[in-house]
């Protein structure tokens, strides 16, 4: 499970691109700074100098971050370091902020190898934090801190809500709803050793509210990687389903919703477009109500977008997907700009890039890194010095890149 949590990279240097700080590459090797208009896209590709300098900041030594938040004053991220989790906040010049936890980092260990996956902040500033933690096996855990970065012993039992469904209980998506409930999305291990999505619902004050498990397609693995809601909160996840891209979408009362796709899924076909398996790893709700996700089919990065009933929509790329032809290419996070344009994370091979994509999938730039390092996380905020793109990645030590 560790090893689908954070996959391996070794160091490599793009052809053409000497320099090894991050910058903008084109595919020719030549470094240059973004062409084109920003009429239809917000951000612009380029490291942010305001950001320590580079555009780059290093936030542990060891160890890897793969989610990321921000809110108008702090950059968030979670991950691992040393078995335990890691929860690091920054300002937006990218410093440690001194004020959160020990010098603006928070571990907090158990007995076995842990690792956070997700994290949410509410509109109070309690932080949520959902991953694994391993007890006598692995549980789905949730924990809320707060401002300061201490655990809200208030919330669940001593600031905990532990879930142990299965033999192996990962987290790997969360979101608040309009209601600040606490939604969270991974994959519970059956006793014939098969994964099912499961979808938790928690209350405030750390309860469980209810819990789902997928477990329509008996014998094969499935899971979630990712959830949004809707405005009704309705819940949207992705995730994988006989070994495929799959969008579920769930009630409020965390039944199916019959009306998306085929009885509540959307599952691509990706032997139709030459593949012999896909899966879907980040997913937004766009403000028209479509719904953006992003991830493989076979070795090359995609997004899909799904209209409200569950079916592809047209307006991008091909019948709704857009596919991205070079090998090795992952999309793993997904954000959202404010005029329909929207932003992948990932990787090609074993180095770091960020589309900037206008509505239909046009790639208008493509970020990348001169070392290797996995992008697993994005997210857009506006802040006083306008709008940035700030992206969770790892290797060689755990970083936060900022773009604008």
């Amino acid at each position: 499970m560790i090893s689908r949590w954070l996959a391996r990279a070794a160091l490599l240097t793009l052809a053409g691109c000497t320099d090894l700080h991050l910058h903008y590459c084109h595919s020719d090797g030549n470094s240059s700074a973004v062409g084109g208009s920003a009429q239809y896209i917000t951000i612009q590709g380029i490291a942010d100098s305001g950001f320590q300098g580079s555009g780059y900041s290093v936030v542990a030594g060891s160890g890897a971050i793969v989610a990321i938040t921000a809110s108008s004053t702090h950059v968030y991220v979670a991950g691992k370091q040393n078995g335990d989790w890691l929860v690091v906040r920054l300002d937006l010049q990218g410093n440690l902020d001194p004020a959160f936890g020990s010098s603006g980092r928070v571990l907090l260990g158990g007995p076995g190898e842990d690792f956070a996956s997700a994290l949410g902040i509410a509109p109070g500033g309690k932080i949520y934090v959902a991953g694994s933690r391993q007890n006598a096996t692995a549980d789905a855990a949730l924990v809320r801190l707060n401002n300061d970065g201490t655990v809200d012993t208030s919330f669940g039992s001593a600031g905990w809500a532990i879930f142990d469904g299965g033999s192996v209980d990962n987290a790997f998506g969360l979101v608040l709803d309009s209601q600040e409930r606490i939604v969270v999305v991974g994959s519970s291990r059956d006793n014939s050793n098969h994964d099912h999505t499961v979808v938790l619902r928690y209350r405030s004050d750390g309860a469980l509210d209810w819990s789902v498990l997928d477990t329509a397609q008996a014998g094969v693995n499935d899971g979630a990687n990712a959830v949004d809601v809707d405005d009704s909160d309705r819940i949207i996840v992705s995730g994988y389903g006989q070994n495929a891209f799959t969008v579920r979408r769930f009630h409020v009362d965390g039944s199916l919703d019959g009306s998306f796709g085929n009885a509540g899924r959307f599952v691509l076909d990706h032997a139709a477009r030459g593949a012999t398996s896909s899966v879907a790893y980040g997913v937004r709700l766009e403000t028209s109500g479509q719904i953006l996700a992003t991830g493989d089919i076979g070795t090359q990065m995609a997004v899909v977008r799904l209209s409200g009933s569950g079916t592809p929509d047209p307006s991008l790329g091909s019948g709704g997907v857009a596919i991205f032809s070079s090998g090795g290419t992952t999309g793993r996070g997904i954000a959202l700009g404010p005029t329909g344009d929207f932003y992948v994370a990932g990787w090609t091979v074993d180095t770091m890039s960020v589309w900037g994509m206008l509505r239909d999938g046009t790639v208008r730039w493509q970020f990348t890194s001169a070392v290797a390092m996995l992008a697993y996380a994005v997210v857009f905020a506006e802040t006083g010095s306008g709008p940035r793109l700030f992206v969770a990645a790892t290797y060689p030590a755990p970083a936060v890149v900022a773009l604008r």
